[in-house]
């Protein structure tokens, strides 16, 4: 249930009613926080009755807990995810009180609900006996010093398996990496406010990974820590095969997925989130969209991420059609574009028929596309084809990418030198593209939390 059907349901009312009376009475509730720490320690030291961790804070003093919180300290990457996070539940606050404002509330209580709304640090959990690191977004109670336990709905807990192969590895990138991914879940949780509210899966718990076909949901939640994983830890090795687009092309055959079948590719839904950020993405402020999108509408499925995206700002539709088009390789235009990859590949088709079929299936789309996904937006105009990218791959693990820039006349010259980037590459011989092998090679296929 969002948060203006809980918020002004009956009981809801009351509850405010009951906040400001309490306030102007000088009493402060026990939800109340000033600004938190950025980030705390904590120890899981027992389940409460319905399952949730009960957990306590740790003291430095304890080894582990001093060595994590050093290493959360001291890397800027992963102090970028916990601001991040902490950046998240402010602006998804600011959202809720604009609700309220335009409902109707004065200034003093706006401020009264705000004091009453904690704003969390990241929770670390220390695990000294999971395999992998993970997060939960159900809520857990946290133990004080006398044995009392405050419930904390819904807050999203890391924990950290410090004895699991990536934490005791040395390789900083990769701890970074698995600790941005495991937050990128915790900021989902607090934008679809709790796990009742996650897209829905049957994969969960299951072994997934970047290149496996699972369904829209799991690839909707793994997609997104994906993004996040090496966005905050700037990990080349999972980095070139996300921004290459790798996972659109099925991992034995090396052909083209299907469009239904990469959106329910986590690996793709990574690489969407990752163009949605790029600077020359076309997109302004993409994090507080992205944002707001998960917090009003939270999508099940990219497409429904799409829908809800362009139903908030139309003015970025044709930016949006061109990370769809290049991040799924014309598969989310044609139902051809499979066939179409593959009669190129295999010599059926010469380069200029395949770049003509590229051209006209990008223009016919466009006006398909408005159509589809845009319901509050100007009269329909032609694609600008001034912004573009294209990219294919040459058959084993090297990619290249050719990025034609802003200004650039796609009808004289853009397409011309994604051509030329396809013969560079394969010429005009016959050839059929091997399976994908990832930086990693296959380790990552038995990933279940944190790869």
């Amino acid at each position: 249930m969002r948060f203006n059907e809980k918020f002004w349901s009956r009981a809801g009312v009351v509850l405010l009613t009951l906040i400001v009376v309490l306030a102007q009475a000088g009493y402060c509730p026990v939800l109340g926080v000033s600004a938190p720490s950025e980030f705390v320690i904590l120890m899981e030291i027992g389940k409460s009755d319905s399952g949730q961790p009960i957990c306590r804070e740790v003291s430095l003093d304890d080894p582990a807990a001093a060595d994590l919180y050093g290493f959360i300290k001291g890397d800027p990457g992963i102090q970028n995810a916990v601001d991040t996070f902490h950046r998240v539940q402010v602006e998804k606050q600011e959202r809720d009180l604009q609700e309220l404002r335009a409902a109707g509330l004065s200034e003093e209580e706006i401020a009264v609900v705000r004091n009453s709304t904690p704003i969390h640090p990241a929770y670390f959990v220390i695990d000294s006996t999971g395999e992998v690191n993970s997060a939960s977004v159900r809520g857990f109670e946290l133990a004080d010093g006398r044995g009392d336990r405050q419930p904390m709905p819904d807050v999203p807990l890391v924990h950290v398996a410090v004895n699991s192969p990536t934490m005791q590895s040395g390789n900083i990138t990769r701890q970074v990496r698995s600790l941005a991914h495991e937050l990128g879940h915790c900021m989902m949780g607090v934008l679809y406010e709790g796990a009742e509210n996650f897209p829905q899966s049957d994969y969960l718990g299951k072994s997934h990974w970047r290149g496996k076909v699972t369904d829209p949901g799991l690839a909707m939640i793994e997609g997104w820590a994906e993004f996040t994983g090496p966005y905050f830890s700037g990990d080349e090795s999972k980095i070139v095969s996300i921004d290459a687009g790798d996972f659109a092309f099925n991992e034995d055959s090396g052909e083209l997925k299907s469009h239904s079948e990469m959106m329910a590719t986590e690996g793709v839904i990574a690489s969407i989130f990752w163009d949605m950020m790029k600077s020359d993405s076309g997109l302004q402020d993409p994090w507080i969209k992205i944002g707001t999108v998960f917090q009003k509408h939270r999508p099940e499925t990219m497409e429904d991420f799409e829908r809800a995206f362009l139903t908030e700002y139309p003015a970025d539709a044709e930016a949006m059609y061109d990370i769809m088009c290049r991040n799924t390789f014309m598969a989310s235009v044609s139902g051809e574009a499979a066939q179409k990859y593959r009669d190129f590949m295999e010599g059926r088709i010469s380069r200029a028929e395949y770049v003509a079929w590229l051209k006209d299936a990008k223009e016919s789309g466009w006006q398909e596309y408005q159509g589809r996904y845009v319901t509050r937006r100007a009269p329909t105009t032609p694609y600008d084809w001034k912004v573009g990218t294209i990219r294919t791959r040459d058959g084993r693990e090297k990619y290249d990418t050719t990025i034609i820039q802003d200004g650039a006349d796609v009808k004289s010259g853009g397409y011309e030198m994604y051509l030329e980037m396809l013969n560079k590459n394969f010429g005009d011989e016959k050839r059929v593209p091997a399976p994908i092998i990832t930086p990693n090679g296959r380790r990552d296929k038995g990933s279940v939390s944190e790869e």
